[in-house]
């Protein structure tokens, strides 16, 4: 279920990819959608605006939903950086090692496939072409996942070749 618009620069994809969103706000299917951005930007930046979305979503919800938050709660701050220490923010969570970042994009995509259950969702990811390789990492184990049934719909400027070899998708 992963939908991946390929084009040049300019030529509508995240026009495509909103209008996808509005469509789907009519008809009352919920789209948490965030984008990768600059370089410059932290690494896994479109997730921690995924996360505070999708805590948004879930916050007023039953208690099945909030045994959720309680159960992510690291998760939900653990993309939370702090910003004024340096140059450029430093997470809040430990990532110096693999085993760490590994541990966290499992935990992420079992928080991404619980919440689904709860309250369906779509994800859509805007200029996948800038992401940093833990966020292609953490795009690979999203659809990878076999326990999820979330749609997720892709924009990159790159070729979809590429974007294949990236995503190590078929």
């Amino acid at each position: 279920k992963i939908v991946c618009l390929i084009g040049e620069r300019g030529i509508g994809k995240t026009q495509l990819l909103d209008e996808w969103r509005r469509q789907a706000q009519t008809e009352n299917i919920l789209v948490i959608g965030t984008r990768c951005y600059l370089k410059t930007s932290p690494p896994l930046e479109p997730f921690r605006w995924f996360m505070h979305e999708l805590k948004f979503v879930l916050l007023p919800r039953d208690a099945k939903a909030q045994e959720l938050i309680a159960k992510y709660d690291y998760l939900f701050s653990a993309l939370a950086y702090n910003a004024t220490a340096e140059k450029e923010p430093k997470f809040l969570f430990d990532f110096s090692s693999e085993e760490k970042q590994l541990e966290f994009l499992s935990s992420f995509v079992g928080l991404v496939n619980e919440a689904v259950a709860v309250v369906p969702f779509a994800i859509s990811i805007d200029d996948i072409h800038l992401a940093y390789e833990m966020s292609l990492q953490l795009l690979r184990l999203l659809t990878q996942s076999r326990g999820s049934c979330y749609p997720l719909a892709l924009s990159s400027s790159d070729s979809i070749s590429t974007v294949k070899k990236e995503l190590q998708v078929p």
